[in-house]
């Protein structure tokens, strides 16, 4: 690869260039990336964003909204400002594991009670996976 910047790829993952490799602070991490936002770095999301959910704009708190990443964590997002966005935690849900411009592309196809459908069958999906964590199920 040419460039030394990260590139998206067609099959829709971030691309990191392997001169990345040296970097000291990823060296330092082992290897492995960041996925929740510190405490500054929610703070400055909160800020930017003026205190609303990104998609819906329903206005959240400091300390309830979620910090979502743009290009997923699971899909090689980085846990940086430019990656983050306030989000409420129906439009994360209903979000997953999605690309920012796949979400908001359905958002303006179905509207917001789709993203309602979407993150209430989130959540009993992941209530569900709690429940047999703990063997209640």
């Amino acid at each position: 690869r040419m460039s030394n910047e990260p590139e998206f790829g067609g099959d829709g993952y971030l691309h990191i260039p392997d001169s990345w490799r040296d970097n000291t602070i990823l060296a330092a991490l082992g290897g492995k990336r960041i996925r929740f936002a510190n405490e500054t770095q929610r703070k400055l999301v909160f800020e930017r964003d003026g205190g609303m959910c990104h998609y819906c704009k329903d206005p959240v708190t400091l300390q309830g909204f979620q910090a979502d990443h743009k290009v997923p964590f699971s899909k090689g997002g980085l846990t940086v400002l430019s990656n983050l966005l306030c989000a409420c935690r129906r439009c994360n849900l209903a979000k997953g594991n999605v690309s920012y411009e796949q979400f908001v592309a359905e958002l303006a196809e179905h509207g917001i009670e789709w993203r309602n459908d979407v993150a209430s069958k989130q959540a009993n999906w992941f209530a569900y996976q709690n429940k047999l964590a703990r063997g209640e199920v």
